[in-house]
């Protein structure tokens, strides 16, 4: 009995996750399952009066146990007891039941669009609204698989947890009916029915700990698959690219191995069930005839209820093996949303207003594991142009990180116009900034949308994008197009170069026309050229936008009306170029290498 309790145990656990996706929708299913199976049992019930009446023209309610009520209900109609009045009821029962039973049906499909909806949506904006430093440190293969592969599995578990459901309620109800018709066989083949279960329990227990190991396994092959994208020039141009495809290989082989033995598992469950049922239902029989002197009238109802019951006993345990298959996913979806809903940005704090004075960093601390920024101070006038300068590691990315607001720092404050950031909407202020990084992201889509991230292709539009393009010197190129702005860009922009995807980047600030501007290395792919035309355009914004630009080339800052020189994570001076250049040797070293 503890094994059965422990499953019907799991069985209502698993309810209560997709309870909070679909509330009292079950029940209704389960409901509209019930009826069903009432109408279509008294259906059944039918048929032996049909054939009394048919054989010798009268009924004999006792065989029908507590059911004989049904015969009643045929006088209560005003019709009289014949084969006629049966068979126009049967025509009711059975009519009534196909009705119901196309309700089920489209009422299950609806049900499994909406969860669905429902989770990948709750996907969606779980991950919009996760913390930037979660996702930093979090396995980018679990996240991918999870919010991909493992979701699909997911709504393929809620169909076969629903069936599992509606099937142990289809199967409840035949018992019930079979008790009423004769109590004693229904609660032998009962007992016999249990013992099958009982035969199964290890099949059950395997098949859930291989789900895992899929799952587990899964993860592993989407983190090999997304690296092998991410790094396939580097793996291409060193002859690697088959090495590394060795290593995918492996990891599809031991997912088909799982898969295999999922497979034989269901074989095994699958074909064994039936033979099992006839069996115990032949003893029954065999009991109740040889040993307690039954006439088959007495317990032919029952039996009939029996056996459809025990159809759909091994369509529950069919569909439950099914279910159980897929649990793995079911529990890394149902833990990876938990954690989620754990690292969430709270969006409920107040709206930060536009930008009117200055952003202030006091004295501030962070770091991941060590130690990264130390006691940084530093403040940003609105409209300001600075250069954030450094070596390799001082920092200078993850300064630029925490006035974005793309993390909290350890210790200390991000102020605007004097507010706690972290007291507000963030994103209420993100929406003010512009970023452009050193290896700038593109979407597979058009040059347009990669520009004005799909705004409406309407006149005034147009005429921003074209504006901005011009501003980042990538104009004429756009122009010289077959399709011009309508051009694919490929994946992640593998149809433009470098330096084209850098310039495209720059113009989706400019269309943006943000308060706050920020340059992270933004202008390194250029080539000389390039980089004076970008730097001409921001020259020009200079007093109409708030710059912060990082930068190894320092010749692009030399415009800045503050260059701040960080080293070791702590700022060693702030200054304009030439009050740095004479007196910070760090600086003037900095200046000299790249000869400027």
């Amino acid at each position: 009995m503890n094994g059965n309790d422990a499953r019907f145990k799991k069985l209502f656990r698993y309810y209560g996750f997709f309870h909070k996706y679909l509330g009292y929708r079950i029940v209704v299913a389960l409901v509209i399952s019930v009826i069903a199976t009432v109408l279509d049992g008294f259906g059944l019930t039918m048929f032996l009066p049909l054939l009394q009446s048919f054989e010798s023209g009268s009924v004999n309610p006792d065989d029908m146990g507590n059911l004989s009520f049904l015969i009643s209900l045929v006088s209560w109609l005003g019709m009289d007891i014949n084969f006629q009045s049966i068979l126009i009821l049967m025509i009711a029962f059975f009519g009534g039941k196909g009705v119901l039973k196309y309700f089920e049906i489209t009422y299950r499909v609806r049900l499994r669009y909406r969860f669905t909806k429902l989770i990948r949506f709750q996907q969606i904006d779980l991950l919009a609204r996760l913390k930037y430093e979660y996702f930093v440190n979090s396995d980018a293969g679990r996240i991918q698989n999870t919010l991909s592969t493992e979701i699909g599995k997911v709504v393929s578990a809620f169909g076969d947890y629903l069936l599992t459901l509606q099937n142990l309620t289809i199967l409840v109800v035949y018992f019930l009916l079979a008790m009423m018709a004769n109590a004693e066989l229904a609660l032998l083949v009962g007992i016999g029915g249990l013992f099958t279960n009982f035969i199964f329990v290890p099949f059950y227990r395997k098949a859930k700990a291989l789900s895992r190991e899929h799952t587990a396994t899964s993860h592993k092959f989407q983190s090999l698959l997304i690296q092998h994208v991410s790094l396939f020039k580097y793996l291409k141009a060193v002859g690697k690219a088959s090495d590394y495809g060795e290593k995918l290989k492996t990891k599809v082989d031991e997912l088909e191995a799982t898969s295999k033995k999922i497979g034989k598992l269901g074989a095994v469950l699958e074909s064994g069930r039936e033979p099992l049922v006839v069996l115990i239902i032949v003893l029954v029989i065999f009991l109740e005839v040889k040993f307690l002197g039954r006439g088959l009238a007495s317990f032919m109802l029952s039996l009939l209820f029996l056996y459809r019951g025990m159809g759909y006993l091994m369509l529950l345990q069919t569909q439950w093996n099914s279910f159980l298959g897929s649990t793995g996913a079911l529990e890394n979806v149902s833990a990876f949303v938990n954690e989620l809903e754990e690292y969430q940005e709270n969006y409920e704090k107040g709206q930060i207003q536009p930008l009117r004075e200055s952003i202030e960093v006091a004295e501030v601390d962070f770091g991941y594991e060590s130690q990264i920024l130390h006691n940084i101070n530093l403040k940003i006038d609105r409209r300001q142009t600075i250069a954030i300068v450094g070596e390799s590691g001082s920092g200078k990315t993850t300064l630029v990180n925490l006035i974005c607001g793309l993390i909290p720092p350890n210790k200390g404050k991000i102020l605007i116009d004097g507010k706690n950031l972290q007291d507000y909407d963030v994103r209420s202020y993100q929406n003010q900034i512009g970023y452009i990084t050193q290896e700038p992201m593109m979407f597979s889509d058009s040059i347009f949308n990669n520009v004005t991230l799909w705004d409406e292709k309407n006149p005034r539009n147009i005429e921003r994008f074209w504006r901005a393009l011009k501003r980042a010197a990538i104009d004429d190129f756009v122009r010289g197009l077959r399709n011009e702005e309508e051009a694919p860009l490929g994946t992640r922009g593998v149809l433009v170069s470098g330096g084209q995807k850098q310039r495209l980047a720059v113009a989706r600030e400019f269309y943006k026309d943000t308060e706050i501007m920020i340059f992270d290395e933004a202008t390194a792919a250029l080539d000389s050229q390039t980089e004076w035309v970008i730097q001409q355009s921001m020259e020009q914004l200079k007093g109409k936008a708030t710059f912060i630009i990082i930068a190894h080339r320092l010749s692009t800052v030399r415009f800045a009306d503050k260059v701040v020189l960080l080293k070791e994570g702590r700022i060693e001076r702030i200054g304009s170029f030439e009050e740095l250049m004479q007196n910070s040797e760090s600086f003037r070293k900095m200046v000299e290498l790249q000869e400027l």
